[in-house]
């Protein structure tokens, strides 16, 4: 196991005599680090091929090799570093053959102490800048913001945070297609776990660490933060009209897809793993509200375990909340939702929503 304070770091520079086992231990932590899950680079400097060996090849090279999942490999060899180096300063090669390239100048750089760990840091900052702008994957951001064709100033705040990548809708795509962006984004930037809360101020978001523990750890596919356990929606103040509304839909629902014993179809506050979302179709679906009924149904039937989670909730002034006839339309999608799953599942119509070779019911997991 990994020390807490060691997984906090970027950056670990092993040294030390020949034969004392630096590899091994690079290996060893690239191996630990790796399994949790977080992508990490493991360093030879002008190296005999120590590592490549361990894993079946008979070189890493000067360029990124993937040694397993979230692990990769790279023998950075410094001659090559420094004109990398040089040649992103000074742009023509003809300079760096005449100026630096040449018998004298290299005599004295071999004698620089410490000038290959000084190449390697700076090959390794330079990695991380080309991943950020390779066309070949999404940047790595700390946020992402989405925009849904909004008419006030939330772009040009957005576009103030630091590390903030704002996706920008030219029109409102509405509720579901706001989502489909959302998670297509996260997954674009290898997210592992995406949660979504709704932005209407009713729900705590102290528990994220609570629902991405729980798909981190494989317990559940989907976790769902229920208004219903505990009377969280009662005691929270959610009108009697809607807490009913509520209680009857999920029970008819319960009913009609079976072998499901959900407190609430209708929260807010949901997480989901990235193989759940790679595995499902959420191109078809709505880009109203009943796209949330649409996707724990779509979960269901791919026989994915959802789990369910107490969580308190706030209808106060500042919190937003959709109008009467708006939850009616809702209701009677998510009524449709309902009816498509039984009808698909009894083979009597196709849908893109639930295609046939991705039926399994699954077990729905109990209330935590």
């Amino acid at each position: 196991m990994i020390p807490l304070p060691l997984q906090r770091k970027r950056l670990i520079l092993l040294s030390g005599k020949g034969g004392v086992g630096k590899t091994t231990v690079a290996v060893l932590l690239g191996l630990l680090f790796s399994r949790l899950k977080k992508k990490t680079l493991v360093v030879e400097i002008n190296s005999t091929e120590r590592i490549a060996p361990l894993f079946g090849l008979k070189s890493l090279g000067h360029n990124e090799i993937p040694l397993g999942p979230y692990l990769t490999g790279i023998n950075l060899d410094p001659p090559v570093c420094f004109e990398e180096y040089i040649l992103l300063r000074v742009h023509f090669r003809k300079i760096f053959e005449v100026f630096i390239n040449n018998r004298f100048v290299r005599s004295f750089l071999d004698a620089v102490p410490g000038l290959n760990e000084l190449l390697m840091i700076g090959k390794i900052y330079d990695l991380e800048r080309q991943r950020e702008r390779s066309l070949k994957r999404r940047p790595l951001y700390d946020v992402i913001i989405v925009d849904d064709g909004s008419k006030d100033d939330t772009v040009n705040i957005a576009r103030s945070l630091p590390n903030a990548h704002v996706i920008e809708h030219a029109s409102n795509a509405g509720y579901g297609g706001n989502q489909k962006t959302c998670y297509q984004a996260a997954l674009d930037i290898n997210a592992d776990i995406i949660i979504m809360v709704h932005p209407d101020y009713q729900y705590t978001p102290l528990l994220l660490p609570a629902i991405a523990g729980m798909i981190a750890n494989d317990v559940y596919d989907c976790v769902l933060a229920s208004r219903i356990l505990c009377s969280g929606a009662v005691t929270g103040g959610m009108p009697l009209w809607k807490y009913a509304g509520n209680r009857v839909l999920t029970v008819m629902e319960n009913l009609i897809i079976g072998k499901t014993a959900l407190s609430e179809f209708h929260t807010g506050y949901r997480g989901f793993s990235r193989n759940l979302l790679e595995t499902i179709d959420i191109s078809r679906n709505s880009d109203g509200f009943v796209f949330d009924n649409e996707i724990l149904a779509q979960i269901m039937w791919c026989g994915m375990n959802v789990g369910e989670i107490s969580c308190p909730t706030s209808y106060h002034e500042d919190a937003s909340s959709i109008g009467f006839w708006t939850s009616v339309h809702y209701g009677l999608g998510c009524l449709n939702t309902g009816l498509k799953f039984r009808l698909a599942q009894c083979g009597l119509v196709d849908s893109p929503l639930f295609p046939k070779d991705k039926y399994l019911i699954g077990a729905v997991g109990a209330p935590v």
